[in-house]
């Protein structure tokens, strides 16, 4: 379409291929050429199928691209398929660009999770071009595998509401190309799982950050968090902090098993608000 791509919650795209053929899942390409929009309401499927026959299949790839507009998703699942006493399938790529100076809505979860089996299929990265908005209610994002895919942010990330945001990337990367909370501070962010975590030059503003595990180097900017509960935690290896760290009283909790090290710029600040009464 040149101008818009618009879809009804119930107008769902499912191209995942028969059980137990083995066969590749079909692609989702979804495009405006012209100054247009895409709104999909309904999920996008595209998962690789189950099998105990042969390995499992493959989910196939979905790009979503404007030349110049916003664009607004629901669930997309480009999964590998689950192998019973089979290897599992390998997840699509997936792909969304708005062009310009446009943004995306995400309201709902992507999963590109390489499928369960003997020997697990490899997770595919999760490519978001533009500025992103966490629109309703919180948002995971998922690329885990026997190789996983990375999590890529290549704008701003916004939310509507303080919604929460959770990445688990595996083996794979995440990427923060520019400011989190930009005009609107996120929730809690939670990483499950990364090899490298990094937000170089930018800034997060959120209620409060956590990385549970992980295997490289997590390089982060300037923080600030709101949360007095909870703060700032990360297990990782390598941890190098370049920006100031605020936090309203939460705590700070740096778990790494090779290095620490911070710039003259990376101080800490755990005080909590004025007239809280609570403490540091």
């Amino acid at each position: 379409a040149t101008t818009l791509i618009e879809t009804d919650a119930a107008a769902s795209i499912t191209t995942s291929a028969a059980a137990d053929s083995g066969a590749t899942s079909g692609s989702i390409d979804i495009n405006t050429s012209g100054t247009g929009t895409i709104a999909l309401s309904g999920d996008l499927e595209s998962a690789g199928a189950d099998s105990s026959a042969t390995a499992a299949s493959t989910g196939g790839a979905v790009t979503i691209a404007t030349n110049d507009g916003t664009v607004s998703v629901s669930g997309i699942d480009v999964s590998g398929g689950v192998g019973t006493g089979q290897d599992g399938g390998s997840a699509g790529t997936l792909s969304i660009d708005a062009g310009g100076a446009n943004g995306i809505t995400l309201n709902g979860d992507l999963v590109a999770d390489g499928g369960a089996g003997n020997t697990a299929g490899d997770g595919a990265t999760v490519t978001l071009n533009d500025a992103v908005e966490l629109a309703t209610g919180a948002i995971a994002i998922s690329t885990t595998g026997n190789t996983a895919g990375n999590i890529v942010f290549n704008s701003t990330v916004d939310s509507a509401t303080n919604e929460d945001l959770t990445l688990t990337a595996g083996g794979g990367s995440v990427t923060f190309g520019d400011a989190v909370g930009n005009t609107n501070a996120l929730g809690a962010i939670q990483i499950n799982s990364a090899l490298n975590v990094t937000s170089v030059g930018t800034t997060i503003d959120a209620g409060s950050l956590t990385q549970v595990a992980g295997t490289g180097e997590t390089n982060l900017g300037e923080l600030t968090l709101t949360d007095a509960a909870t703060g700032l935690t990360l297990n990782t290896a390598t941890i190098d902090l370049d920006g100031a760290i605020t936090t309203a009283g939460g705590a700070v909790d740096l778990d790494a098993t090779t290095l620490i090290e911070t710039d003259a710029a990376a101080s800490i600040t755990t005080s909590a608000a004025a007239d809280s009464g609570a403490t540091s």
